[in-house]
């Protein structure tokens, strides 16, 4: 009789301490964040859950969300040399495939979350700033301001290329 206790206190204490160490494995991202695993394996978590290992495994979060960026430009030159002043909103996201996060995760990370969504955002607006610039110094001032939808159609292919 104490050896069938004895057993079952064994078999229960290792069913506790298996199902202790998934729960204490299991790292989980929302829809709006992606963990990247490196180390083992290279992996990316995103809206779900899936197992860690500490020792030989590290996580970073990324945040998927969108960040608006305000862009301005001042002394900009037109085509004409005329100095003008820009002000824009720029709206972009790390998209959500694979790559893209482990291209983000290699080229901004910091370790930190919103310090690496702090270096996303000031990178971009330089690099959003100078293509407005760009753009700027190719028209005319009647081209940005009468022909509004070829400077807007300007803006959207440099930046989306």
């Amino acid at each position: 009789m104490n050896i069938e206790i004895i057993i079952i206190a064994i078999i229960l204490a290792a069913l506790f301490l298996l199902i202790f160490s998934i729960v204490a494995l299991w790292k989980k991202a929302p829809q709006d964040k992606a963990l990247v695993v490196t180390g083992l394996k290279k992996r990316v978590i995103s809206g779900g859950g899936g197992i860690v290992v500490p020792v030989l495994e590290r996580t970073d979060r990324i945040s998927l969300e969108n960040m608006k960026i305000a862009v301005r430009t001042q002394g900009a030159l037109t085509e004409q040399g005329v100095d003008i002043i820009v002000d824009g909103v720029a709206v972009l996201k790390v998209k959500s495939d694979k790559e893209s996060i482990l291209a983000a995760v290699e080229q901004f990370n910091t370790g930190n979350e919103s310090k690496t969504i702090a270096v996303i955002e000031d990178i971009s607006k330089d690099v959003l700033e100078g293509k407005l610039r760009e753009i700027i110094s190719k028209l005319t001032v009647e081209e940005i301001y009468k022909d509004r939808e070829k400077f807007a159609s300007q803006v959207q292919d440099i930046m989306v290329a």
